[in-house]
């Protein structure tokens, strides 16, 4: 499985049958983990070798001759894909924010479509969709930017990012004509330290719907639940108090 002529072989059908749809699949060594403890043993890591090998080389597809296989392949594909989860995600990270950085919405759209159908699992895929939302909504593709936030608030684990997501999903709403639809995102209890920018971003909606006393109570509520850390979140709301007649 290791030897040179073998890598050849495997290399010219990857370089023959790139761009066919064509999926290659490795095999697996003939040395059964069967017998005693040693011998076992001894299988299992010729085996997790040889698929590490593989894995290497660009075959993310594998089979193997008997059940007892399955352990040292399940160790062997985890352990090499664990190894390089920084790396992977460095390289995930930087395919999509050279896109933005290059204020190229259709190509943010393609890199972060590219990551959430292929990597949708990964804790970089809703950062990706994030970056992207941005780009697509500073260049006025709101359905493009709304479709990516709402992928975010359903799909992300992490709290943080959801409630950052959800604050966002409300402005494209907002400037969507859907103001109905930007309170409903926020309806959710926020995650604790966001109370103040939802607060605000209420009013915010609220101002658009011209609901005056509403929006004045949204901020009066965000002013008294910001905390130390906000001071430019404080000096806007009490310019917004202000601009309502309340010092």
């Amino acid at each position: 499985m290791t030897h040179p002529s073998c890598d050849f072989a495997k290399h010219v059908m990857q370089v023959t049958l790139a761009g066919t749809g064509v999926w290659l699949s490795d095999g697996a060594t003939n040395v059964m983990p069967i017998g005693s403890r040693e011998v076992v043993h001894r299988a299992w890591r010729l085996h997790a070798e040889h698929i590490r090998h593989s894995l290497v080389t660009g075959f993310y597809q594998g089979w193997d001759l008997h059940p007892a296989q399955l352990p040292s392949r399940y160790a062997a594909v985890y352990s090499f894909f664990l190894e390089n989860l920084a790396a992977a995600s460095d390289r995930l990270k930087n395919f999509v924010q050279k896109a933005a950085q290059a204020n190229d919405a259709k190509a943010t759209r393609d890199a972060a479509g590219a990551i959430l159908e292929n990597f949708p699992r990964t804790g970089y895929a809703p950062l990706a969709a994030l970056v992207s939302a941005k780009v697509q909504f500073q260049a006025g593709d709101l359905k493009t930017a709304r479709a990516q936030l709402e992928w975010v608030v359903e799909n992300a684990r992490n709290e943080e990012i959801q409630a950052i997501a959800r604050l966002r999903l409300s402005r494209v709403l907002l400037d969507d004509k859907d103001p109905e639809g930007a309170l409903r995102v926020l309806g959710e209890k926020p995650r604790p330290g966001f109370e103040a920018l939802y607060a605000s971003q209420r009013g915010d909606v609220l101002m658009a719907q011209n609901k005056v006393a509403e929006a004045r109570a949204e901020y009066r509520s965000a002013l008294a639940k910001i905390g130390p850390a906000e001071g430019a979140l404080g000096e806007t709301l009490r310019l917004k108090l202000d601009a309502l007649g309340e010092s």
